[in-house]
């Protein structure tokens, strides 16, 4: 089965990159520090004084006063003395923004995205996203998963040149709004870097192969104009023609708010099962017919949900009522605290135990990394995970492993336990394991 997986603005905020309305009020902060008018900084806050203002809003509407003052200048009409603060406000906004975004935790981006990514190698997943965020290419570089983005891989190189998708079966991920590591160069080129940067204006870069103008290459709020340049018409084909293929989509972390992203999700609901995962539910003016709500974290169903029916059973949750129920805790701290071989052996078992107490049902390689533990605190309390386990079986059978070479008496007597709940073929191939 092929789905599509559209990741929205409201997953990378679970990652640390903040929110339009955040940002907004860490860049007036950013402000005090540059070298900025003060009467600049004071105008930037009258824009945000009200609470459905946020950096898009402050974006566009910088744009609008600068590009009336550039129309100005070419009809001959004198411009204000302001344009040059005005412009400086406006490179900010796009350094700032790159800036944030390329903030994240990588470890927090692997254990966010790795579930989901390992569960999708025995399906057609293609992945798009609005954010510009790096989480899905780290995670999936950890992984080692082959994947194509439109560029060719660095092997070895620190730049890698637009080539376009290939027709193949590795994992697409589509940056519908560009990425922090994509630049565009002097002559329109669009390449990445292995070691991205944040740019203010444009800068001149003096290499070995010379001299290169880099901007970079991400659509800002507002700024959708820029759509029409290089990679962005092949990037848009590309999610146009995935979606003729997909035989179901899932929308995360979105509201939906915006109208282009909900027309492409209405398409989708008028020709295949479609769903919008989204933390405190869409408002109903936004939700398209025939779309079904599942109220989660994208954290919960990115680590949880989807790798579960990914697993075992993806044709069942097309049908399955229980995903619309609500489901707001968020495991991704828990699995991190969890998986910290370097924190307190307290704070990960109760990490765990939370992880067990809210059902999250996790993959064996997070579970068995748990069960190869040196310590019996750690070890005891992860088998309280097994039973909720889409790799069930799997770590079952890895946990009789562990009990057979051990000398765990506490350890035994719960997995004891966790037998008598498993189906009598495999209860009999266990025990005898252990034995």
């Amino acid at each position: 089965m092929k789905l599509l997986l559209f990741s929205g603005a409201g997953v990378s905020a679970e990652l640390g990159v903040p929110a339009m309305r955040s940002m907004a009020e860490q860049f007036v902060e950013h402000l005090r520090d540059a070298e900025v008018p003060h009467s600049m900084v004071s105008t930037m806050e009258k824009l945000l004084e009200s609470g459905n203002h946020d950096m898009e809003h402050a974006i566009d509407l910088v744009d609008k006063i600068v590009g009336g003052e550039q129309a100005k200048h070419q009809l001959g009409i004198p411009a204000d003395s302001a344009l040059s603060a005005y412009a400086l406000i406006r490179e900010e906004a796009e350094w700032f923004v790159q800036h944030a975004c390329e903030q994240i935790d990588a470890r927090r981006a692997y254990h966010m995205w790795s579930p989901a990514l390992r569960a999708a190698k025995s399906h057609q997943v293609v992945i798009a996203s609005t954010n510009y965020d790096r989480a899905i290419e780290i995670a999936a570089t950890r992984l080692k998963l082959t994947f194509a983005d439109g560029f060719e891989p660095f092997s070895g190189r620190e730049y890698a040149p637009w080539t376009g998708f290939p027709d193949s079966d590795a994992l697409h991920i589509l940056k519908l709004h560009g990425s922090t590591d994509w630049y565009h160069g002097k002559d329109g080129e669009v390449f990445k870097l292995r070691h991205p940067m944040p740019l203010f204006g444009a800068l001149e870069v003096n290499s070995a192969a010379g001299v290169a103008h880099l901007r970079s290459a991400l659509v800002l709020p507002s700024r959708e104009k820029k759509t029409t340049q290089p990679p962005f018409p092949a990037l848009q084909a590309r999610f146009r023609h995935e979606l003729i293929d997909a035989e179901a989509a899932f929308f995360v972390g979105s509201s939906l708010r915006d109208p282009h992203l909900r027309d492409i999700c209405a398409e989708c609901a008028k020709r295949f099962p479609t769903y919008v995962v989204t933390r405190d539910g869409i408002a109903p003016q936004n939700l398209p017919a025939g779309a079904r709500e599942i109220i989660q974290t994208g954290g919960q169903f990115l680590i949880s949900t989807l790798p579960a029916y990914l697993k075992n059973n993806v044709e069942s949750l097309l049908d399955d009522s229980q995903l619309v129920l609500p489901g707001r805790f968020s495991p991704l701290d828990h699995v991190i605290m969890a998986a910290n071989t370097s924190a307190d052996v307290v704070q990960r078992s109760s990490a765990i135990e939370s992880l067990a107490e809210h059902q999250a049902s996790l993959g064996q390689e997070f579970i068995i990394g748990l069960l190869q533990s040196d310590n019996s605190e750690v070890k005891l309390n992860a088998l309280g995970l097994v039973q909720s386990s889409y790799d069930h079986a799997e770590v079952l059978d890895y946990a009789s492993s562990v009990a057979a070479v051990g000398n765990d008496a506490a350890f035994c007597q719960e997995l004891e336990l966790l037998l008598k709940l498993s189906p009598p073929s495999a209860r009999s191939e266990l025990k005898q394991k252990i034995a």
